[in-house]
């Protein structure tokens, strides 16, 4: 299966259109208790990970507070909003709640949104698209102070408190906030008809100003029409180049998956031995791997790429665990019986007590051999908080083998590993609310650390100032290249 990032991790899981509700509709505190119930039951039963950060007393803590707050009727998204942190608390970047399609639809298509792109870093928020009519009002740069009275401070709080993410790490749920921001406000803060925005400017003098909220597809179109002559992405998973002579090469990887190019499927497999083939032939001493923004893919690939770059055999994988080979909630969610039949005949397990069940059948526990066409150069690796599930499992595999240097940023996803696989979507019977729960667990095969629930820490840690971002430098890419001339 594969490690994919269902994520949340951009937020997109709370954007997947679900089951028709009705987003106004006020449920009893019977049903309410029962969704609440199941929801818990489930996670509970079947999520490997849900007291790997937090001690099943804190949890229960937790879910018992919740609870008890169910005591009044509630609409769909009072609901979603007491139960959110729950999932958030789990600390579980693959492990997401989503609302109804008409509660999309209500707040989101036909609902309007602050129209600005913000980016969050070092504890600010700024400007870097005004996508709004006006697009004079605020400019790129700008620190935006509140949000109808909202601090950042409080933003950055109930980011926090709501969004999902693995451990710990801050900066993945500063993700969420930089690619949907608008959409986070409403869903958790609410919409209001005007958004009173506070910000300094450029020369540092605080101003006020009232923006009219906007459709997604408004700003959709403000988008095309601004940018409509703007390059589009590369449709590759693997694009390698030379830089300066071939001093050095340059391998990004966008995704570890295949892909598809006017119809044809490129498999990442082949592409990757080709492009080794190329290292090898040009005889760089350099080798730079840009992970950056790459949000996972198949966990075999991560472990393939490694094997290109080592000279000893390997487990990527300490286990794959699962807590249950049942699941008593299945009828409420989307997997059909056959499939659940298959699912429990295809992952042989081994059982180590009432809560722990290893697969044993996995190509990614397996022990893997150096490539021998493995680059025997200096290897640099850039990451940064876009870097998750998959790329971070890789990224912690080859620290903790001190086989690269790293720049950047601290992954968004865990140094230890994550909960990611063999899904079960369930369904509330009454609120209708969406629940994933991957029911997997992959332990890297790493060495310890003090840094439990963070992800992979940087040699060269990388900051960025407003205008380095606004100028599009590549500070990274800089630093790389200026260790490779020293």
């Amino acid at each position: 299966m594969n490690h994919n990032n269902l994520v949340p991790y951009l937020f997109f899981l709370l954007l997947t259109k679900t089951a028709t509700g009705q987003a106004d509709h006020r449920f009893d505190v019977k049903n309410l208790q029962m969704d609440f119930r199941i929801m818990r039951g489930a996670l509970e039963e079947a999520h490997p990970g849900i007291y790997w950060y937090r001690s099943k007393l804190e949890m229960d803590k937790c879910f018992d507070v919740a609870y008890q707050e169910l005591d009044h009727e509630m609409t769909e998204l009072e609901f979603f909003r007491t139960v959110a942190p729950l999932i958030s608390k789990i600390g579980c970047g693959h492990t997401w709640i989503a609302t109804t399609e008409s509660t999309q639809e209500k707040i989101w298509e036909k609902g309007k949104v602050l129209p600005l792109k913000l980016k969050f870093t070092s504890g600010k928020a700024y400007c870097i698209q005004n996508n709004s009519k006006d697009s004079t009002a605020i400019q790129p740069g700008d620190e935006i102070l509140t949000i109808n009275n909202y601090s950042v401070d409080s933003l950055l709080a109930l980011s926090n408190k709501f969004s999902p993410g693995d451990g710990f790490i801050e900066v993945g749920k500063l993700k969420i906030l930089d690619n949907v921001f608008n959409q986070f406000f409403t869903l958790y803060i609410g919409q209001p008809d005007k958004y009173h925005v506070k910000f300094k400017d450029g020369d540092e003098q605080v101003k006020e100003i009232e923006i009219d909220p906007l459709t997604l597809k408004e700003i959709e179109l403000i988008l095309k029409r601004r940018y409509a002559n703007k390059t589009q992405r590369e449709n590759k998973n693997i694009t390698l180049s030379f830089l300066n002579n071939n001093s050095a090469a340059l391998l990004k990887i966008k995704e570890f998956s295949d892909w598809h190019t006017d119809g044809e499927r490129i498999r990442f497999r082949d592409e990757l031995r080709t492009s080794f083939a190329k290292v090898d032939s040009s005889r760089t001493r350099n080798l730079i791997i840009d992970l950056r923004d790459n949000d996972g893919g198949n966990e075999n690939y991560g472990l393939l790429l490694f094997s290109y770059l080592t000279n000893k055999p390997f487990n990527g994988y300490k286990q794959i665990d699962f807590r249950t080979t049942r699941f008593s909630f299945r009828k409420y969610t989307t997997t059909s019986w056959s499939e659940y039949m298959l699912f429990k005949a295809l992952l042989k397990h081994e059982k180590v007590n009432d809560t722990t069940f290893l697969l044993t059948n996995s190509d990614a526990t397996r022990k893997y051999q150096p490539n021998g066409n493995r680059f025997k150069g200096n290897i640099y690796i850039l990451i940064n908080r876009g870097s998750f599930s998959t790329t971070s499992d890789f990224a912690a595999l080859v620290y903790s083998n001190k086989v690269a240097i790293f720049i950047g940023e601290e992954t968004g996803g865990s140094y230890f590993g994550n909960t990611s696989n063999y899904s079960f979507l369930l369904t509330l019977p009454n609120t209708k609310l969406k629940v994933n729960i991957p029911v997997a667990r992959y332990q890297t095969n790493v060495t310890l650390n003090d840094r439990f629930g963070r992800g992979t820490i940087p040699d060269f840690e990388i900051k960025y100032s407003i205008d380095e971002i606004i100028q599009g430098i590549d500070k990274e890419m800089n630093t790389v290249l200026t260790l490779i001339g020293k």
